[in-house]
């Protein structure tokens, strides 16, 4: 399964984002991770939470979702949560 919205279910409020490793390890991130080396996103700043379940690590290097703290919130841009910011 592609990684979505349903990762950030019961997460901490500070939770800003996902990724899925090169072995479909996913993890929940307080802060936008710096990039990726060759199998692994790379976070230097913030905490990061592991998640129990696995996604599909196909596209890994494009895994990075956001998440939205709007659902039908107007202030969305293009489809763009605003962060919560109304």
């Amino acid at each position: 399964m592609k990684l979505d919205q349903s990762v950030f279910e019961g997460a901490p409020d500070y939770i800003t984002c996902a990724t899925t490793d090169f072995d479909g390890e996913t993890w929940l991130h307080e802060i936008e991770p710096n990039g990726f080396d060759s199998h692994i996103w790379i976070v230097q700043h913030g905490s990061r939470i592991k998640f129990a379940g696995m996604f599909d690590a196909s596209d890994w290097q494009n895994s990075l979702i956001h998440r939205d703290r709007c659902g039908d919130c107007p202030n969305k841009t293009d489809g763009v949560c605003c962060g919560g910011a109304k």
